[in-house]
């Protein structure tokens, strides 16, 4: 399950609702929430914090960005220093 800008903001407000049509809603506004600056009428609601905070830590952490990368490079960095040792004791 991927957490998306609305399970951070909707999932965990008083006033976040689900219309099927629709997606996500405001309860306040009666319609799909502009997330791109936050949210100013964000009222945490305790029992779906709870919730929040229970599927972020189901989520399997996962690298990203420059540690992925960073990951990759020295698995790849060791596989080329094998081969190379490889070629070097039989050649």
């Amino acid at each position: 399950m991927k957490t998306t800008v609305y399970d951070h903001f909707c999932g965990r407000c008083r006033h976040g609702g689900y219309s099927p049509g629709r997606g996500p809603v405001c309860k306040l506004t009666d319609d799909r929430p502009d997330l791109s600056l936050g949210c100013m009428m964000l009222e945490e609601d305790p029992q779906k914090l709870q919730a929040y905070a229970r599927r972020r830590e189901s989520q399997p952490r996962v690298a990203t960005g420059w540690r992925a990368w960073a990951r990759r490079s020295w698995l790849d960095l060791g596989w080329v220093s094998m081969v190379g040792i490889l070629v070097w004791w039989v050649g």
